[in-house]
């Protein structure tokens, strides 16, 4: 009878014990997260994405766990591959921001993030809109001043360049003796105003980051353009667009200069600069 007693309790120790190690072994969201962030620094962004999927299954109103799976995706998501970009992935990754903004709208991280991979797939539209709605949430961060003055120069400078090769003048020659030239300025006036002053405060904040300076260089080499019939602010635009080059390529040749990570990288120095 003891024997059996014993044998009674073993047995019931027995499935105690393996029910509380079943409870332990359960996936959960977080501890998919934290796989998914530790295959992540590892490098291993497949298996990062792989887990954060199954975190947003445990969860699907976990707000970080569909944002880890759009940047996992990001990450893998190669716009100017050859012969073409993986379209599910790079999908996975603009469904994802915009599900972890239905389920917070102010969600800073998706917002950048979110613009910049618009951006590199020329939806310009749609990224400007990302990019005005995270500089309206955060108005002091000058990588968001940068990124929409950004689109503000996509924007004014192919009007500009277009507008010149139609009139059949060369880069030598300048936009602001021409008839054309008051409507190109009235046409883009809101936004060089706009781009101009986010760009100085931007670099009043983040002083040796090169980018905005080149911004701003290439910015007032094109408004230089629009300079209609004053031939004087044209010689001004052109002092100050190389002054600024000039001090972009100073920054860049320091070792501890800032880098943007989500803003659509400025224009090559014209070859009178390099």
């Amino acid at each position: 009878m003891k024997n059996r007693s014993l044998r009674l309790l073993a047995a019931l120790n027995f499935a105690l014990t393996s029910c509380r190690s079943t409870r332990v072994q359960v996936p959960n969201a977080e501890a998919e997260i934290a796989i998914a962030e530790a295959a992540h620094e590892k490098g291993d962004f497949r298996d990062a994405l792989v887990h954060a999927q199954n975190a947003v299954a445990l969860a699907p109103k976990m707000t970080k766990a569909h944002l880890a799976v759009a940047t996992f995706a990001d990450d893998l998501c190669l716009p100017n591959a050859q012969p073409g970009p993986d379209d599910r992935i790079c999908g996975l990754a603009v469904d994802e921001y915009r599900h972890t903004l239905e389920l917070d709208p102010s969600y800073g991280e998706a917002l950048r993030n979110l613009a910049y991979l618009l951006y590199q797939f020329n939806r310009l539209d749609e990224s400007e809109s990302y990019y005005r709605k995270a500089l309206a949430l955060h108005p002091d961060d000058p990588e968001l001043m940068g990124g929409v003055a950004a689109l503000d120069y996509v924007r004014i400078a192919p009007d500009v360049i277009g507008t010149k090769a139609r009139l059949g003048l060369g880069r030598k020659k300048t936009l602001i003796q021409s008839a054309a030239c008051a409507e190109v300025r009235d046409r883009n006036r809101a936004r060089f105003d706009e781009a101009m002053a986010l760009l100085t405060r931007a670099e009043q904040i983040r002083s040796n980051n090169s980018e905005l300076k080149a911004y701003l260089g290439a910015l007032y080499r094109v408004r230089a353009e629009i300079q209609c019939g004053d031939t004087a602010n044209y010689q001004a635009d052109m002092k100050d667009s190389r002054a600024w080059y000039i001090a972009g390529q100073d920054s860049a040749a320091k070792s501890r200069q800032e880098f943007f990570q989500k803003v659509p990288g400025a224009p090559p120095a014209p070859p009178d600069i390099q």
